[in-house]
């Protein structure tokens, strides 16, 4: 359940910096970011999904520290997000969410 934790806090920053700019974000927060990237992605992709609010978030987020997003998989920390997700399972990654907050940016059952 560590790893969970350790991982969400990754998610949860990639999700509230939407101020973040390329001057401003260090390489270790830049890795972080792209490691809740990679998790959030996972989601949006295999499970429940990000809401429209939760996606424009993060392609804020993308922009605003220089990422391209279509070359996110040639990113090392975008890589580890995604395969962390994609061992720890849809249900496990929402938990970690909701928990934290931040239930607004997933996608309700009426939403699909």
């Amino acid at each position: 359940m560590n790893n969970i934790k350790l991982l969400t806090s990754t998610v949860l920053l990639s999700l509230t910096l939407s101020t973040a700019n390329a001057f401003s974000v260090d390489k270790v927060t830049k890795q972080k970011l792209l490691t809740g990237m990679g998790t959030m992605t996972y989601y949006d992709e295999y499970c429940d999904g990000l809401n429209t609010s939760g996606s424009q978030r993060l392609n804020t987020i993308m922009g605003s520290i220089g990422v391209d997003i279509r070359k996110l998989p040639s990113y090392p920390s975008f890589n580890i997000g995604y395969t962390f997700a994609k061992n720890v399972g849809c249900e496990k990654i929402k938990e970690a969410i909701i928990d934290n907050g931040y239930e607004k940016y997933l996608k309700k059952p009426e939403d699909k």
